[in-house]
């Protein structure tokens, strides 16, 4: 099934390729795929497109490397790997540097974007010996080179001649996210003409310096030039949506996503907040124009915590038919995005058979339905009552919302206990 799905998309490969050329790319992939440690689970997730540029002697020597029988170093194992040879792994992997614990927070999948070589040259840069440099290492090091390192640190200010990280208006922005730009980019962004634009400061009322922040380093100079100077902006609607957050996406982006005649719908007007910049076009555009918006009762759901999930999270959510059922009326909060939807089919299965589906909430419905089951089976079996009374109306026991810690503080339950007590038996 693997080599049949893999031959249907290598049709490209097959036009552009002699039969001769082909044939032997395929034999090739054939003998990869042949390498027993690949037949073993744990190690499928690393069968993707990069692992055809690898060399079969270094797959084979780097599935064989004992270190993956360790969980920390299981976590390292991703497609990416296939960047670096056995040779580069092994140098990699066996750092004198990762004996230090300040250190071992660096070996994570982003490690393999650099070679062995880059690793221990930005890892032996000087700088981080200074303690304003220390938090700078990250995983996000393996974005940049060591190159590009030490031109960031280096940028003076034209006015001072002096270090620009010295400076407390930039110092704050001096954060590992900074690694994932270029030394030309950053630069390009500090010194942007349009930060000490007068105009441009009247036209928003506030100086465009409060923009900048961190997540700027996601950005480009071009594209942030071009988003400070929208006409967007002198619109009331879209006035407040000019915050650093707006810096997770490009000016096309941006463009598009004010550009969706939703906007002209009071319906969707209040949506309109600077979280809608975690989501994108494609996924917003979806989100609205989503036909269940017109019933009535989904129109609570519509705040800007949607901006949170994926259309497709959403929709699978208001496709449950149970959840159009008055008595669940109360579910239909915006928090119920943030339950998986086979959770919320699994627990509103499991209020059913116990007769509580008449007072979940969605706190209860966040729980892990394993585990609520293990702990109504313990109330039952301990006569705690499941429903109790309060206002002369029934409410669910606060035992079955409350958190782990609060169970066993508050209540002596051991949730965990009783869940591998509950395994066992079943088993």
């Amino acid at each position: 099934m693997l080599r049949q799905g893999l031959i249907e998309n290598l049709t490209q490969l097959k036009n552009i390729l002699s039969d001769e050329l082909y044939n032997r790319r395929m034999s090739y992939i054939d003998r990869i795929l042949s390498i027993p440690k690949l037949q073993e689970k744990r190690f499928r997730h690393l069968i993707n497109q990069t692992i055809w540029q690898a060399n079969y002697d270094d797959i084979v020597n780097i599935l064989n490397m004992p270190e993956w029988d360790d969980p920390f170093y299981y976590s390292l194992l991703q497609p990416n790997i296939w960047k670096r040879n056995y040779n580069e792994v092994v140098r990699i992997l066996h750092n004198p540097i990762f004996k230090d614990p300040y250190y071992l927070g660096l070996l994570t999948p982003n490690i393999w974007q650099c070679s062995a070589d880059e690793v221990e040259t930005i890892l032996g840069l000087p700088i981080w010996h200074l303690p304003e440099y220390r938090d700078l290492l990250t995983s996000n090091i393996w974005k940049s080179n060591a190159d590009n390192i030490i031109k960031i640190l280096s940028i003076t200010n034209p006015d001072t001649g002096e270090i620009i990280w010295k400076d407390e208006k930039y110092a704050r922005l001096l954060t590992s996210s900074i690694w994932q730009s270029s030394y030309e980019n950053v630069k390009d962004i500090l010194f942007l003409p349009a930060w000490s634009d007068m105009e441009l400061y009247h036209k928003l009322g506030y100086s465009p310096k409060l923009l900048l922040t961190p997540n700027i380093w996601h950005a480009t100079k071009e594209d942030i030039n071009n988003i400070l100077y929208m006409d967007e902006w002198k619109d009331r609607r879209f006035s407040s949506l000019l915050t650093s957050s707006i810096w997770n996406c490009s000016y096309k982006e941006v463009k598009a996503i004010l550009q969706l005649p939703y906007w002209n719908d009071e319906n969707f007007e209040e949506l309109l907040t600077p979280s809608i910049w975690n989501s994108n076009y494609e996924n917003i555009e979806k989100i609205l124009s989503m036909p269940e918006w017109k019933m009535e009762a989904y129109k609570p759901l519509l705040t800007p915590t949607i901006w949170k999930k994926s259309a497709e999270d959403i929709k699978k959510v208001l496709k449950i038919k149970r959840l159009q059922d008055p008595k669940y009326s109360e579910l239909l909060q915006p928090s119920i995005f943030a339950i998986r939807v086979e959770n919320i089919e699994a627990m509103l299965d499991l209020a059913e058979e116990y007769g509580i589906s008449d007072y979940v909430s969605n706190r209860f419905m966040r729980k892990d339905a394993y585990q609520q089951r293990v702990l109504l089976d313990y109330m039952i079996k301990k006569n705690v009552d499941i429903l109790i009374k309060r206002n002369k109306s029934y409410i669910l026991n606060p035992i079955l919302t409350c958190t782990l810690k609060e169970l066993k503080d508050k209540y002596g339950i051991d949730l965990k206990v009783l869940t591998k007590e509950g395994e066992k038996h079943h088993n």
